[in-house]
């Protein structure tokens, strides 16, 4: 068996060769493979993190079905059978104490006036013309998503990205940074987790990771379907 993870353009076009490459050489190996997209929240991560899931089974154990979600978001679905998604205030909000550090950094760096006037679940597109500003300060859709973004307590993360930058988020409802240990929780990483190096360097390793809470739901499914 194997498992494989990217990001959900996978499947776009651009990398249609890349997919095609997979699908072939998992045939010449002699495997099945099952590919999907899925929302990490759906399964009880606290971040709507889309991602491309594939698993491969040897032949011989035909191919591999992805378990039921176990959440979902009931303000749109109201799906009865699926808990609802774990919000952020239920993940981190525990960790919101005030520390030192945080005083040394500018969250939204030359903007950090403006991330402090942005509603909790929006961005900078809260100040276009679009949106119902005044005096518009941006352009809409001018700026990457996560320009100012700020979490909403009441709502899961947005992704939490590999790269570490002073003006996108997305921030804490506060007005100021993620921590490691906020991400952490985000990703659902253990808080004994250890990582090495430097502030980004450790963000980076949890940015890029598959979240474990997710690894563990597709790993036992596997376990159960080669009942091992």
């Amino acid at each position: 068996v194997f498992f494989f993870e990217n990001v959900h353009g996978f499947i776009f076009k651009p990398h249609d060769e890349a997919l095609t490459y997979l699908k072939k050489k998992s045939e010449k190996l002699g495997y099945n493979i099952t590919h999907k997209i899925i929302n990490c929240a759906d399964y009880g991560v606290p971040q709507i993190r889309q991602r491309f899931i594939c698993v491969g089974f040897k032949k011989r154990f035909g191919k591999f079905i992805f378990p039921n979600e176990t959440h979902s978001n009931q303000d749109k679905e109201n799906n009865l059978f699926c808990l609802p998604w774990v919000n952020c205030e239920e993940a981190i909000g525990d960790l919101d104490y005030a520390l030192e550090e945080d005083k040394d950094k500018m969250a939204g760096s030359k903007h950090k006036h403006l991330l402090k006037k942005i509603p909790p679940g929006d961005n900078y597109l809260f100040f276009t013309k679009e949106r119902g500003c005044n005096k518009p300060l941006f352009k809409w859709r001018s700026r990457y998503w996560s320009f100012l973004l700020k979490l909403s307590p009441y709502k899961p993360s947005w992704t939490i990205q590999a790269s570490f930058s002073n003006n996108m988020g997305p921030f804490h409802w506060t007005n100021r940074f993620l921590r490691i240990n906020e991400i952490k929780r985000l990703q659902t990483f253990p808080d004994d987790h250890q990582l090495v190096g430097d502030f980004k360097d450790q963000w980076r390793q949890i940015g890029n990771a598959v979240p474990p809470l997710l690894a563990d739901v597709i790993s036992k499914s596997i376990k159960k379907q080669l009942k091992i």
